[in-house]
């Protein structure tokens, strides 16, 4: 039984890394798109 919470334990760990690193994933992908709008609209405004 020891074990068997042992391993429970080492995969909620497992899981919490594997949420927070996606999660910070998804901020970078939404900065990144959200710089590209900006650059889309400048450029847009430059060109006229």
């Amino acid at each position: 039984m020891e074990v068997l919470m042992s391993a429970l334990s080492a995969m909620q760990d497992k899981t919490q890394h594997l949420e927070n690193s996606l999660s910070a994933e998804t901020r970078i992908k939404l900065d990144l798109f959200s710089a590209l709008g900006d650059a889309k609209r400048q450029l847009e405004i430059a060109q006229g």
